[in-house]
């Protein structure tokens, strides 16, 4: 399935205006991505609440659309929840991956 990903080279500023000005209806996730939070028992509606609604510890990037979103975990102090999102040319917000790693 194609997601119509950006021939356009977002920075990190770019990422970080397009996701302030996102809502649920810019949020596409990618099957892999259901995979993963089902997998790895981390709650959609959370994914959601943290792009749209909380501020992420930190953002970097992964290639010229590909960012990963650093969020307190929902369920664990020591851990961050990662999200790795794409954004295309619409500045729709691809969710590609999700998983917690312990936080450093």
């Amino acid at each position: 399935m194609s997601y119509g990903l950006s021939r356009k080279h977002y920075s990190i500023g770019d990422a970080e205006e397009i996701i302030l000005q996102s809502n649920k209806k810019d949020l596409i996730f990618t099957i892999h991505s259901f995979k993963r939070e089902s997998k790895r028992n981390i709650s959609e509606s959370y994914v959601k609440k943290a792009i749209l609604e909380l501020d992420y510890l930190d953002i970097t990037q992964d290639g010229a659309n590909e960012f990963k979103l650093y969020y307190p975990s929902e369920t664990q102090v020591n851990k961050e929840l990662i999200i790795v999102i794409a954004i295309n040319d619409d500045k729709k917000i691809i969710i590609q991956s999700v998983w917690e790693e312990k936080r450093y």
